[in-house]
């Protein structure tokens, strides 16, 4: 399992009356899991529907609930071009953009990845530890390496890449400071998993950058809307 997916996960037929005996068998193969990889904790999500004798059921079995960070969504057909989305922004918004993403768009080098160099993948490994080591609001386990090449080898995934332009490059480092692992999926452009690298990040707000330009793409790609996920709301 991983916590980079998002909807609901369980489907339950709560009209038979054998609900609560197919979920015990979930909960005991689970259990069994959690053992046999000596994982310290269980997390079952995203449930959207209030249901009390759920909530019970789930205490009874050693369970507790918690609220997940605010999911964040563009909603892409409410405007149109660069210059739309910048009207669609309230005042305050608009100033912020002015502020730290207009400003900076013409230092970086904004490419598409499709594939990957082993070179490649090291810089991008590199820069999702960062955030991985960084991001406690949704802490989890640090995904193996050879994840984030599997994925790039199913077709609907790509690599939203950001390189600071040589001439503003104050540390010299010709590799990407932003990457963004992306799915698109059913009309909606999904941005799973970012690196950074945080030495651009105060001068450049490369973190605000890279929303930008995601929310760019999947307009780009004719998508509905964009995901840009939990958590950091204020950026978002």
């Amino acid at each position: 399992g991983s916590l980079i997916t998002e909807g609901e996960h369980i489907f339950i037929d709560k009209h038979s009356d054998l609900w609560k005996d197919a979920m015990q068998l979930f909960f005991d193969k689970i259990y069994t899991l959690q053992e046999e990889y000596k994982c310290n904790s269980i997390v079952l999500r995203d449930f959207s529907v209030a249901d009390e004798e759920m909530d019970t059921y789930f205490v009874d079995n050693g369970f507790f609930r918690i609220s997940l960070p605010e999911n964040n969504i563009v909603d892409n057909s409410e405007w149109k071009g660069r210059d739309g989305y910048y009207g669609s922004l309230s005042k305050r918004s608009q100033q912020h953009f002015r502020e730290d993403v207009r400003k900076h768009e013409n230092k970086f080098s904004v490419t598409i990845e499709t594939d990957c160099s082993e070179e490649n993948l090291d810089s991008w490994y590199e820069l999702y530890l960062n955030v991985k080591n960084n991001n406690l609001a949704l802490n989890t386990f640090t995904l193996p390496r050879k994840f984030f090449r599997n994925i790039l080898s199913t077709g609907n995934w790509e690599v939203l890449s950001l390189t600071v332009k040589t001439e503003f490059d104050f540390i010299g480092l010709s590799k990407p400071v932003a990457v963004v692992f992306c799915c698109k999926m059913n009309g909606t452009y999904l941005p799973v998993i970012m690196g950074l690298d945080y030495r651009y990040n105060q001068t450049y707000k490369t973190y605000k950058q890279a929303l930008y330009q995601l929310v760019m793409r999947g307009a780009e790609l004719g998508c509905s809307k964009t995901n840009l996920g939990f958590s950091a709301s204020i950026e978002k």
